[in-house]
């Protein structure tokens, strides 16, 4: 019975998000988030398994998302642009995380936690207000990097808290180097690829007239659920493998 109310009062949230957003003038997450607390603290929702396993799939299809967004010649413009002030923004959003954790005696998990992006708020606001906003294209771009930097920062720490400074937490640097090193490489080899052979892209993923089998679906989702699962092998963060496949 418990668990129907659960599923009741999430669909009550998604359904009339958007109703109340219209009226207040509000981005929907927004509005989601807020109903979402006030349900939380009324007790309506609580902590249960499923709803973990809903919540992470969801949080990965976000990142999914991410990585069919991210515009790639941004990125070009801020590495040759605002390097310096995109490495300074990071500098300050580490030592404040740290000041807070030195000031309130906090622990190394939340020097961790503290910096982390959501990438899923900002692709709700750009389905919100557009691809072509530049502060959120600006903001995307930068997201993506720092959300590489908190992927690392949780890979390491959560390394160096199970093996400690023996040589399986020297592999798992290793691997998630030879991780990232490979996906670069293969996204060079795939626009090769492509570019020499352009009809290899619609053999793969067909336009809408001609895909009577959903194949891009097919395609995208078994891709994002491959890549999920190396990163579980590898014991990876999986929001890597679903941003990855997001990128292909």
């Amino acid at each position: 019975m418990e668990k129907i109310v659960l599923i009741i009062t999430v669909c009550l949230i998604i359904m009339f998000s958007p109703m109340i957003s219209k009226v207040f003038k509000t981005p929907v997450v927004v509005v989601e988030i807020i109903l979402g607390l006030i349900c939380g603290y009324m007790g309506l929702i609580y902590d249960d398994e499923t709803f973990k396993l809903v919540a992470k799939f969801g949080f990965i299809y976000l990142m999914f998302l991410a990585g069919l967004e991210i515009n790639f010649k941004l990125v070009k413009v801020i590495k040759s642009t605002m390097a310096i002030n995109v490495i300074l923004y990071f500098v300050l959003l580490y030592t404040l995380a740290g000041l807070v954790c030195w000031l309130f005696d906090l622990g190394l998990t939340y020097f961790v936690a503290l910096p982390i992006f959501s990438l899923g708020m900002l692709m709700m606001l750009i389905k919100e207000y557009g691809k072509d906003e530049p502060w959120l294209n600006l903001a995307l771009s930068i997201g993506v990097v720092g959300e590489v930097i908190s992927i690392l920062a949780l890979t390491l720490f959560s390394g160096w808290t199970e093996f400690g400074l023996s040589s399986r937490f020297f592999t798992s640097i290793l691997t998630i180097i030879a991780v990232v090193a490979v996906t670069i490489l293969l996204l060079r080899f795939s626009y090769m690829l492509f570019w020499w052979f352009p009809e290899l892209k619609k053999y793969l993923i067909p336009d809408n007239i001609n895909d009577k089998h959903d194949q891009d679906i097919r395609f995208s989702i078994s891709l994002l659920l491959i890549l999920v699962s190396i990163m579980l092998i590898l014991k990876i963060d999986v929001v890597l493998g679903a941003f990855t496949a997001g990128l292909f």
